[in-house]
């Protein structure tokens, strides 16, 4: 039944957008893809395709739309660079979160925050288990 739900949801879901929003390489906001920052690379001749595309051609002088593009590049790519850093860190600070609550739960809600610390830095610093490491030590 709930699988059944979820079909006809998801289809209803997919005929409203497929009705509403154009998805043709001919509309106008396909030729922007270029400017994402998902897209990866932006190379000048993306940049002289979304000129041509927006009818901007001879409104912007295509020399220093040049200059402008290739002065952009590293910074764009430092700047993707720095949101893919950001997100990973972020995702470690979930994950010590998450290890953090599993450890910490009601069961053993007296322990000490430094016996916490102590369990954390111990379950993500080390890759043996706890009879290789005896066996080792």
């Amino acid at each position: 039944m709930a699988r059944a739900d979820f079909t006809a949801f998801l289809n209803t879901a997919l005929s409203y957008v497929e009705k509403w929003f154009n998805f043709s390489e001919d509309y106008w906001l396909f030729s922007l893809q270029p400017l994402s920052l998902h897209h990866g690379t932006m190379t000048f001749t993306d940049i002289e395709r979304v000129t041509t595309k927006l009818n901007l051609i001879h409104k912007v002088n295509m020399d220093e739309l040049y200059d402008e593009c290739s002065t952009a590049k590293p910074i764009l790519k430092r700047l993707k660079e720095d949101a893919e850093d950001e997100w990973k860190s972020k995702g470690v600070a979930a994950r010590i979160f998450s290890r953090m609550a599993n450890k910490w739960s009601d069961c053993r809600n007296r322990c000490s925050t430094e016996l916490m610390r102590s369990e954390l830095l111990i379950t993500l610093n080390f890759e043996q288990s706890c009879s290789e490491f005896y066996n080792s030590a």
